[in-house]
């Protein structure tokens, strides 16, 4: 038995990634799922909805690639499934080669928000119409 076999899920996930858990979700008890103490890192992530499960304010960076990436629904906050980094754009935190302040994004329950349509620079935003309601939003400083 290896010494990461005989680890609790959330030690175990820690020596094996080095990843940091969160306090919001450490996987110290049945049924947990270990959540990345996602305070800060170097690139954003692609969408907020990798952020759902908690409402810890990330810290990151975009680059061209992500800027260029995805779709925007809402005109701030923004509906989790929107590109981070084309949101940021679309916020005037970022340029188009993703150069500009460190984005801030606060994930938050999407409950009452209205995702309406604008274009800001030189980034279109979509409004969200769906009979489904929205799982999560963010927004950005």
């Amino acid at each position: 038995m290896s010494a990461l076999s005989r680890q609790p899920v959330s030690t175990a996930l820690f020596l094996a990634t080095g990843l940091a858990l969160s306090a919001c979700g450490g996987g110290s008890g049945e049924g947990d799922t270990p959540k990345p103490d996602i305070a800060s890192v170097d690139t954003c992530p692609t969408t907020g909805a990798d952020l759902r499960g908690t409402t810890e304010t990330l810290h990151c960076k975009c680059d061209e690639f992500k800027v260029g990436t995805g779709v925007v629904f809402g005109s701030g906050p923004y509906l989790d499934d929107s590109g981070i980094c084309r949101a940021a754009a679309h916020a005037g935190i970022v340029d188009a080669k993703g150069e500009g302040d460190v984005v801030s994004v606060t994930p938050m329950p999407a409950d009452g928000i209205e995702f309406t349509e604008s274009e800001a620079h030189g980034i279109s935003a979509s409004p969200y119409i769906s009979s489904a309601p929205a799982k999560g939003a963010y927004k950005l400083n």
